[in-house]
């Protein structure tokens, strides 16, 4: 028992001096704005109109847009922030709805200054999120760009996502999820990715039982948000729409086979398409569910094809 204790302790105080390690190494690039008494993290990159709006998936921060936003900053505006819990925003006080997200985040686009018309990328769950708020306020989404996005008849809530995300929590109260992912292979091939924003993106957020909780959080609001939305969705059939889709030849996660995968994928993109017939479709050859990571480089051609349509009207 004392040994196995001591293992425990070890294990805690590995966990505590590494995260604050890898805080002091990673300060936040953007700045933190107070949002109903919590901090979230944003960062506001280049000029002009429309803005684009970049809402990310579960388990996914800010950081991971990095290679996409450094380049659309050069010649227009794009905003990056990470949803209360996630990379350097602090954890939510309130419970993880898209409601209460698309709340939070209209108080940071104002308090910040950054005003419409938006253009939404949404990556995975992302995609969602940026729909309820395309519900909510309307005439202020110029445009929508779904990044290998959930689609508003998202699939029935399956426990095995919250199960993991508990596991996974488990292992980084120890230190073991930061030990995992320290002898892991990166999550990108591209050689854009580098070794520096691997450790970043693991270090300051993916290994932080703070973002293991919030995805459990944002897993029990996932029924009551995604009724929400199928009751509150607007028409996309009078902005431009664009779907990124990831290579159904890739393996989308472990216990999935190919051949599943693309039946999956084949169904959410003529979701997507039903929703919005007049959609400019995309597939990003050689690229996972990581959009923004493996080919950057379409997605960032699709914003510019985007905005440019929105300047030719």
């Amino acid at each position: 028992m004392n040994i196995l204790s001591g293992i425990a302790l070890a294990g805690l105080s590995y966990q505590y001096f590494a995260t604050r390690r890898d805080q002091g190494l990673y300060p936040p690039p953007g700045e933190l704005v107070d949002v109903d008494g919590t901090k979230l993290h944003i960062q506001c990159r280049g000029e002009g109109k429309p803005t684009i709006i970049v809402e990310t998936g579960i388990w996914d921060f800010s950081q991971s847009w990095e290679i996409v936003q450094s380049e659309i900053a050069k010649t227009m505006q794009i905003v990056t922030y990470d949803r209360a819990g996630y990379g350097w925003s602090e954890k939510g006080k309130q419970p993880r709805t898209f409601e209460q997200m698309v709340k939070e985040l209209k108080i940071l686009l104002e308090k910040k200054g950054i005003h419409p018309p938006y253009i939404f990328v949404g990556h995975s769950l992302g995609g969602a999120i940026a729909r309820y708020f395309q519900s909510q306020y309307p005439e202020e989404v110029a445009g929508m760009i779904f990044v290998d996005a959930v689609h508003k008849e998202a699939p029935a809530f399956s426990p095995i996502f919250k199960v993991v995300s508990k596991a996974f929590s488990f292992l980084a109260y120890f230190g073991l999820l930061k030990l995992l992912f320290k002898f892991s292979p990166p999550i990108s091939s591209n050689p854009q990715w580098t070794p520096e924003m691997q450790k970043r993106y693991t270090g300051c957020h993916q290994t932080r039982t703070k973002t293991l909780n919030t995805c459990i959080d944002e897993w029990d609001g996932y029924k009551e948000s995604f009724k929400a939305l199928k009751a509150n969705a607007r028409s996309l059939k009078n902005i431009p729409v664009t779907i990124i889709s990831r290579d159904p030849e890739k393996p989308i996660r472990p216990g999935v086979s190919k051949e599943e995968g693309r039946i999956g994928l084949e169904k959410l993109n003529r979701q997507h398409l039903e929703d919005s017939p007049h959609a400019r479709f995309v597939i990003a050859q050689g690229s996972g569910h990581l959009v923004q990571i493996d080919r950057p480089d379409v997605v960032v051609e699709e914003i510019r094809h985007m905005v440019d349509q929105y300047g030719s009207h």
